[in-house]
């Protein structure tokens, strides 16, 4: 990459005539096989926390927790969009760039498979009039200007939060692969998390499952032992 750019500034600077390496591209390898995810145990340790807590986003993270929604679909969401105990996902927020600066824009989901119907487990629909009872429409909203949180807000509160209890240290990303795992470790089809998830290809859903498939092996192995 170094000797790429340098051959591009000589040959700009006509100091040769052509950049033998512009045909040249390095493949990227995306690392498919760590997922950073909770334990069962330290999600416990994390929901417990973050129930007998003050922390401001914490209804945002157990509501995550409990639907897998990626970061701008959770930020996005409204009030509308919780009906029949369901949570409606449609929608994404993201920052663009607009006139030399960053704005907020909701636009369509990811993909069309995005759009999807999740189910509130009993915990959140029981702490639903908690998060309902606030100002504006959004469902999470930034407590003081009460528009969008700030998107890297809460990475910093988990990550915070993970060091505190001395626990693994995730991403919001693995709030997601949290949920994921626990579908999986409870034995739900790869199908239903793959629609519950909102992933347009199979694959994706499958990394998941082979990142925790030695457990399940296990839990089975002992299963059947039950039988011997």
């Amino acid at each position: 990459m170094l000797i790429k750019s340098c051959l591009k500034m000589a040959k700009k600077d006509k100091i040769i005539n052509d950049n033998i390496l512009d045909d040249l591209s390095i493949k990227r390898i995306k690392n498919t096989d760590k997922y950073n995810v909770f334990t069962a145990d330290e999600q416990k340790i994390f929901i417990e926390y973050l129930k007998n807590s003050n922390e401001p986003l914490k209804n945002l993270l157990l509501f995550t927790l409990a639907t897998g929604l990626r970061l701008g679909e959770v930020l996005a969401l409204e009030k509308t969009d919780i009906k029949d105990n369901k949570v409606f996902v449609n929608k994404n927020l993201q920052k663009i760039k607009s006139d030399k600066k960053y704005v907020y824009d909701v636009s369509t989901t990811k993909t069309a498979f995005s759009v999807r119907e999740v189910p509130l487990p009993q915990k959140i629909i029981d702490i639903l009039p908690d998060i309902l009872n606030t100002d504006g429409n959004l469902l999470f909203a930034d407590e003081e200007t009460k528009s969008f949180i700030f998107p890297r807000r809460p990475l910093r509160h988990i990550q915070s939060i993970c060091k505190k209890l001395n626990i693994t240290v995730i991403t919001f990303h693995g709030l997601r692969h949290t949920y994921a795992t626990r579908l999986f470790e409870s034995g739900v089809s790869i199908k239903t998390v793959q629609k519950l998830m909102g992933h347009s290809d199979i694959q994706t859903t499958m990394n998941i499952y082979t990142h925790v498939m030695p457990n399940i092996i296990d839990d089975a192995v002992e299963k059947l032992n039950n039988f011997l």
